[in-house]
């Protein structure tokens, strides 16, 4: 049985603050599993941080509570991993995530309203997808590709101290994800081409992209943090979840 799990970006855990690690794990075909029993290490470089214990939540996803006491006297690494072994449908599995014990996590500043902004029409309930209520999903699928792009050129969203100045890459990334599906879905060329328009705008604002950059990892704004530029990314944009309804647009 051909098991994964789902990890969009490496795990960012403050220091000192209580964390709910999970894992959610999917068979081939996408369904979430359950574990029957599973266990959990965690490691700061080669050193156990948590020696192997029994996880009691087994969800899904499974969960464990790692608690701000056992961080907040560490010191800050890009070598936390965790170790997960899952007994699921009989058989033992084991999986690894990697990530950071941060000072402060990134915290993105685009919200819905950002997009209703320049779509009143997206705030109407018929034209959200089924079973959500808003289009969270998308900003979270926008601000994880930006992030991924970011560790890819060897920088890390934590130790950005401009978050503003990627709203507006990642507004127009999440609007290129909702336009492509209702041109999936309905297969009118309006959507495509606003689709196209974002995908464009998202391309031009991270070309003159620049902000304040935590080279030295203090926590503060320093006179030898760097003005860090990235350039042009490629996105590509699949079909999210089907179910959305049908609605009209303006140009941007």
């Amino acid at each position: 049985m051909s098991l994964h799990s789902r990890q969009s970006t490496p795990r960012t855990v403050e220091r000192g603050v209580a964390t709910s690690l999970t894992l959610d794990v999917r068979d081939a075909a996408d369904a979430q599993k359950t574990p029957t029993a599973a266990t959990i290490a965690i490691y700061s470089g080669p050193r156990a941080l948590v020696a192997t214990v029994a996880v009691t939540s087994l969800g899904p996803p499974a969960a464990y509570t790692l608690t701000a006491a056992l961080t907040e006297s560490e010191g800050l690494t890009d070598r936390w991993l965790e170790v997960w072994s899952l007994t699921i449908d009989g058989a033992p599995s084991v999986f690894r995530r990697p990530g950071y014990l941060v000072r402060h996590a990134y915290q993105s500043v685009a919200t819905q309203a950002d997009l209703l902004a320049l779509y009143p029409n997206l705030a109407d309930a018929s034209v959200l997808p089924g079973g959500l209520t808003d289009y969270g999903s998308f900003l979270d699928r926008a601000r994880e590709f930006i992030e991924r792009q970011l560790i890819k050129r060897g920088r890390r969203s934590h130790l950005v101290f401009d978050s503003f100045a990627l709203l507006d890459a990642e507004v127009h990334l999440a609007l290129s994800y909702i336009f492509d599906y209702f041109h999936s879905d309905l297969g009118d060329g309006r959507y495509k081409e606003l689709a196209e328009v974002h995908r464009e705008s998202y391309h031009a604002e991270w070309k003159t992209l620049g902000f304040r950059y935590d080279e030295t990892a203090s926590g503060t704004i320093a006179t030898d943090d760097t003005i860090a530029t990235q350039t042009p990314l490629a996105v590509t944009c699949g079909r999210p979840r089907s179910g959305y309804g049908r609605a009209s647009w303006g140009t941007p």
